[in-house]
């Protein structure tokens, strides 16, 4: 109780050390022991019963994902951990986006390179394999279908769309100011949809909607 925030959380991170989960998550009395330290480390024992592809892979995650999946349930949980420890914007913003994704119920069967696509291009690479690790992690089986969507955003590149505010000024005449913004948002979630496919003539209806 006497020690601070910063070296708490230092010291969870020596914790949360994929060598050493595994067995961690195993050992009741260091549960309940880590419990009392961490109370917001909710689902600690995640990983007594993962499956053998997670296992494999568990040595490539760093601490922000491994802790991702022992701070994120219903509650305002993340928020409360943001508030007491000093994570970086950059993290908090990393985990928000896990969380985000799956308390959103629509997404519980949207795990094709079709919807991760719109992740993929709004939050990046990372998020998108976050995401999916997640999944394989709380899964008590291997979903390949997941294996492979990580394979593909490994390597994959971010699109650029094919539409910008010149042409649209230039071949439909619009002027620069709130409608040019207001089409060229129309057109760019309309290109996402499509897994980043757009036709001239659905430009076309767009402008002239």
């Amino acid at each position: 109780s006497k020690l601070s925030k910063e070296r708490l959380l230092d010291e969870l991170k020596k914790i949360l050390n994929p060598k050493i989960l595994i067995k961690i998550s195993k050992d009741r009395q260091t549960l309940d022991l880590i419990k009392i330290i961490f109370p917001e480390l909710k689902n600690n024992d995640n990983f007594s019963k993962i499956n053998s592809f997670a296992q494999n892979f568990l040595n490539e995650i760093d601490f922000i994902f491994l802790l991702s999946t022992m701070i994120i349930d219903d509650t305002d949980n993340i928020d409360y951990f943001f508030y007491k420890y000093n994570l970086s914007r950059k993290d908090q913003i990393r985990i928000k986006i896990i969380s985000d994704f799956y308390k959103d119920k629509r997404n519980n069967r949207l795990f094709t390179e079709k919807n991760m696509n719109k992740v993929f291009y709004y939050n990046g690479r990372q998020a998108v394999l976050d995401i999916l690790n997640y999944k394989i992690i709380k899964s008590k089986k291997i979903d390949k279908s997941l294996i492979e969507l990580c394979k593909i955003y490994k390597d994959k590149l971010i699109p650029s769309m094919p539409v910008n505010a010149d042409l649209l000024m230039k071949k439909y005449k619009i002027q620069e100011g709130k409608q040019l913004g207001q089409k060229l948002k129309m057109i760019e979630d309309e290109w996402v949809k499509n897994n980043f496919i757009i036709s001239d003539q659905q430009v076309d209806n767009i402008v002239d909607s």
